[in-house]
């Protein structure tokens, strides 16, 4: 472990430095079709993504719901369309989860 305390000058310049050399994150917004469903029983709500999506907006996908709260029960990517299960009362949730972190994923 780092013993930093009484350092804050000498952290707060090379922590400003840093952020000089670190290029900016370039973010992009993903248009998709985003749909919402449930079962029969009402236990579990789908929510489908269509369009341009591979693993990497899946895995950003999973860790917005994740991060919120939200228990996937299932996820899965194919053919242009990533399904996400979660349970049902999370399904408005999560819906406003994905449709915003759509919005920006990292480049």
């Amino acid at each position: 472990m780092l013993d930093l305390e009484g350092q804050d000058a000498a952290v707060s310049a090379s922590l400003q430095r840093l952020s000089k050399e670190l290029r900016p994150l370039e973010m992009v917004r993903i248009d998709a079709n985003i749909t919402i469903s449930s079962d029969e029983t009402k236990q579990q709500a789908k929510v489908a993504v269509e369009g341009p999506v591979d693993a990497k907006i899946l895995s950003h996908l999973i860790l917005v719901c994740h991060m919120n709260g939200i228990c996937i029960i299932e996820a899965s990517i194919l053919m242009g369309e990533i399904e996400i299960v979660v349970e049902w009362k999370d399904g408005p949730n999560s819906l406003r989860l994905i449709e915003r972190a759509l919005e920006s994923i990292p480049a």
